[in-house]
Order: C-alpha cells, then structure tokens, then sequence
C-alpha cells in the first residue's frame, strides 16, 4: 500500500456559527447530505458539522487542486459508524475520481474543542 495523498484543514467555531446564523438553511443544503444533517442533529450540531466540514476540506486537499473538478460537496459524506468513529462515504464525481485514482482506503481524523474543529484524512492505493 502507497499513500496517495494526505490532507488537514481546521476550521474556527466562531466563524463558522456566524456563516449557519446567516445562511443556516442554504449553507446546510449546499453542503450537507440529508443523513449528515440528521446525525448531527443528535449530537452538538454546530461542532459535528464544523468538524464534517473540515474533513470535506482535507479530503479536497488530500485528493489534490487539479483532480478537484466536478466534486460537489455533497459527493463527499461524512457518518459515523456505531463505535462514533467518522467515516467517508463518496458519491458521483468524487466516487470517480477515487476509482480512476485507485484508491483502496480512505483513513479520517476528525477532533474539536470549542474553538476550533480539525480533521485529517490519508488516502491510500495498492500500487
């Protein structure tokens, strides 16, 4: 196995509760899949969904600028397995972009406090 991209991204709570104060319902849509938004709705909203969208930026990061055309931010969705360990799902442009790519695994760290969320994502292909 070979890492094929490695990516991290921090977003800053205060900024971020600003942005879903003044757009909450349009920001959500445009970002968000439906089964993101009801987990989090579960937990503390703003903070899972701060930390979901940094894994989104570290995917994007870790995919690299120039494979990046096309992805949605919905074709990237981020769930928790029962343990509450974070996962990535991904859908359409990004589904395609992995397979043409190979990549085999894609490895997700997601932490906050209440200032700031993190996430760092690793893919990872066979060759």
């Amino acid at each position: 196995m070979a890492v094929a991209g490695i990516g991290i991204d921090h977003v800053d709570i205060e900024k971020f509760k600003s942005v879903l104060e003044k757009r909450k319902d349009r920001f959500l849509n445009r970002v968000f899949t439906e089964r993101e938004q009801e987990a989090a709705k579960e937990k503390n909203l703003l903070l899972t969904l701060a930390g979901k969208y940094a894994a989104k930026e570290a995917f994007f990061k870790a995919v690299g600028p120039s494979k990046l055309s096309g992805i949605t931010w919905k074709d990237i969705e981020i769930l928790n397995e029962e343990s509450g360990k974070p996962k990535i799902f991904l859908h359409g442009r990004a589904l395609k972009i992995a397979n043409a790519n190979k990549i085999k695994n894609i490895f997700i760290s997601i932490s906050h406090t209440d200032i700031i969320a993190m996430s760092q994502v690793l893919l990872e292909t066979d060759e």
